[in-house]
């Protein structure tokens, strides 16, 4: 944003002139939710969906989230 206007601005530019702040909404997206899970400082390598349940695959293609 700053090459194009030269005002500073975090976050993604959207052609019809919006911006969005991806920190903020990270933030608000990950808010605690009872249908949510995070899994904090795990590497995911695959998002898979098995009969209407999305999964999270490490490297080796285990189910990170099998609880």
């Amino acid at each position: 944003m700053e090459k194009l206007c030269g005002i500073s601005q975090s976050g993604v530019w959207i052609s019809r002139g919006a911006t969005l702040n991806l920190s903020d909404a990270t933030k608000d997206m990950l808010r605690k939710h009872e249908r949510l899970t995070c899994i904090w400082n795990t590497q995911a390598a695959r998002l898979e969906e098995r009969e209407g349940v999305w999964y999270l695959l490490n490297s080796t293609l285990l189910p990170l989230n099998m609880w």
